[in-house]
């Protein structure tokens, strides 16, 4: 089935929509996933990484899963559940740590949450990819916090956990009550201990068009209102939570700010394609 998942990644590069349809694993998955409202239980991200600086979903697959699944999105700032589980199954990007489907193939991020090793992999199970994760990282999640943050009444959870004594934790992150990611981490304390000479600044930010986000994130003259917040761990830097206001609309939307990476919360989007820096 790895050579069948294989074929599957490159074909999606000319026809998503197709290589959708034929696996009960996608596309079926999806429309499962749709009809019990499990897509509820994640908040937005984007389809950018934050290593690379390149696409982990390219625009065409972007488009072919929100169609699948009925929801509206503008290219790079989608759902979450979407992108991180069946997108990065497809995704044939390389990056440092290997190719994204790797945390659900490995059996190291299931290993960490006490599962089985074939738990995440998507043709193992009668439930959808997106169900077992949804499960593993809400548990998670509701067990204990390794930090929180509050602003603007926007809320980031960091849960960090190991069902075994050895290998890798496993990382979920929530904002505003959904779930954004899950990964494997290789040490607790590259999550929690990391402070010295690595401290950032958060703010408080008002979008002005067109690469406000950008330069705001790269904490030139836009940035004001700031306050200081802590990293979590190696390449997973939380800058912090802002607020971005649209003077026009009167509306504000809350993201959570993981080193280079935008991630955005559940409540409402209308981050443009040039808006939204590099993504987890």
């Amino acid at each position: 089935m790895i050579h069948t998942l294989d074929d599957a990644a490159a074909r999606a590069l000319t026809d998503p929509s197709g290589v959708l349809r034929e696996h009960s694993w996608l596309g079926a998955a999806i429309d499962d996933d749709v009809g019990a409202g499990r897509l509820e239980k994640w908040g937005r991200s984007t389809a950018m990484d934050e290593n690379t600086g390149t696409a982990t979903v390219d625009p065409a697959l972007f488009a072919a899963l929100h169609s699948r699944a009925h929801v509206e999105a503008r290219w790079p700032v989608g759902h979450a559940g979407l992108l991180h589980v069946y997108g990065y199954l497809l995704s044939t990007t390389p990056t440092p740590y290997g190719l994204k489907r790797e945390r659900w193939l490995d059996g190291g991020l299931a290993r960490a949450y006490g599962l089985a090793d074939d738990a995440f992999v998507p043709w193992a199970r009668s439930t959808t990819l997106l169900e077992r994760v949804s499960d593993a990282a809400e548990a998670l999640v509701a067990l204990g916090a390794t930090r929180v943050q509050t602003v603007d009444g926007v809320e980031s959870v960091l849960a960090l956990g190991r069902a075994r004594d050895d290998g890798p934790f496993a990382l979920a992150y929530a904002v505003d009550g959904r779930l954004v990611t899950t990964f494997p981490v290789g040490s607790a304390e590259s999550v929690r201990a990391r402070r010295v000479g690595c401290r950032r600044r958060a703010a408080a930010v008002e979008r002005r068009g067109r690469g406000a986000f950008r330069r705001a994130w790269s904490g030139r003259s836009e940035v004001a209102g700031d306050r200081e917040v802590e990293p979590v761990g190696e390449g997973l830097d939380v800058l912090g939570l802002v607020r971005l206001h649209e003077p026009a609309q009167g509306s504000a939307l809350g993201a959570v700010v993981l080193k280079r990476s935008i991630l955005v919360s559940g409540r409402r989007s209308a981050v443009g394609a040039h808006d939204a820096p590099p993504g987890h």
